[in-house]
């Protein structure tokens, strides 16, 4: 039951992301959100480390601590990785080290001031 809130948290991270991404949540009520959720996916991991050490499988067992570290960092990196994709066109690589980077995003400060 609690890795099931755990993986419902981290969906429910995602579907924030994804709704903030699409204008359907500005900026401070994402964050706000975010926060609220990551501080219920903290708890929920501690509660699972918890009774895993109860169990014999906790700290004992380095793979189990290192999942759950992987799971934290996924949980940060995909909405971030999602943010890219939505402003990165393109990476093109010229020969002699030569890079250009082609953003694509819409500027929101300047169609406000504008």
């Amino acid at each position: 039951m609690l890795k099931q809130s755990h993986n419902r948290i981290e969906s429910y991270i995602q579907e924030l992301y994804e709704k903030f991404a699409f204008g359907e949540l500005d900026r401070d009520a994402y964050v706000r959100l975010k926060k609220a959720a990551l501080e219920r996916y903290g708890n929920v991991s501690k509660q699972i480390e918890e009774l895993e050490l109860k169990m014999g499988h906790g700290k004992m067992n380095g793979r189990m601590e290192n999942r759950f570290e992987e799971n934290k960092i996924s949980v940060i990196e995909k909405p971030m990785k999602d943010m890219i994709a939505d402003v990165l066109r393109a990476v093109i690589v010229y020969p002699g080290k030569r890079v250009e980077v082609v953003w694509d995003y819409r500027d929101e400060f300047s169609a406000s001031v504008f």
